[in-house]
């Protein structure tokens, strides 16, 4: 194993070209958008108890969940009743199935915070949300799997976004669901520093693995120089 210093992974979309940012939806209809648009499989019973209490620290706050099955009717009157269970209604819900990169993309124009997925972390997602200027509150646990999440926000200049225990994410959220001003912040400011801080920096990156291959080569015996 060789670790990287600062961030394993680099995510760029400089080359979709896309429109500019939206305000937080929030300051426009008074209510926090949560959302998800993680894998489906990793949705788990755990997250979404999870989710239901920073909902009910957020008075009126809303999830928006995308997924590919949850263009089934059946899945999402299934997704409804895990979140019933724990006193979230469906008209708190809106969940929606796979669409096509661009609608998708744009679909972080109506979300304030995204809520990462525990315990396997969002990869592209988290990056797409950052580069969208949607802050992503992110649960670190024990493994790679529930880790690179926090790479991922701390290499976006935000790690103040990962938590380290369940009462400290629902804390983070529930926080910055009450700073207006903050969500502006990020919503006009994440992108850059993701270009600044590496995440979305390949050059900086490349050069970054170039001199761990370096590093790694100089190891092996009769290379030292």
């Amino acid at each position: 194993i060789w670790r990287l210093d600062n961030h394993f992974l680099f995510f760029n979309y400089d080359w979709a070209n896309l429109p500019d940012l939206a305000d937080p939806p929030s300051l426009k209809n008074g209510c926090i958008t949560f959302g998800c648009f993680g894998s489906a499989g990793k949705v788990n019973d755990d997250i979404i108890a999870l989710w239901a209490r920073i909902m009910h620290c957020v008075p009126g706050s809303r999830m928006y969940v995308r997924s590919s099955p949850l263009g089934s009717i059946a899945n999402g009157d299934f997704m409804s009743m895990r979140f019933a269970r724990h006193g979230i209604g469906a008209d708190r819900l809106r969940l929606e199935g796979a669409t096509d990169w661009g609608t998708f993309i744009k679909s972080y124009d109506d979300v304030d915070i995204t809520l990462d997925t525990w315990p396997y972390c969002g990869a592209n997602t988290v990056a797409e949300s950052i580069w969208q200027g949607v802050p992503v509150i992110t649960l670190m646990g024990s493994r790679f799997s529930s880790r690179y999440g926090a790479s991922h926000v701390t290499a976006a200049g935000c790690s103040e976004l990962a938590a380290e225990s369940p009462e400290r994410y629902i804390e983070i959220a529930s926080k910055l669901a009450a700073a207006p001003e903050r969500l502006l912040h990020y919503r006009r400011n994440l992108r850059r520093m993701s270009l600044e801080h590496g995440l979305s920096d390949p050059v900086r990156f490349a050069r970054k693995l170039e001199q761990a291959y370096e590093q790694m080569l100089n190891q092996l015996p009769g290379n030292a120089r």
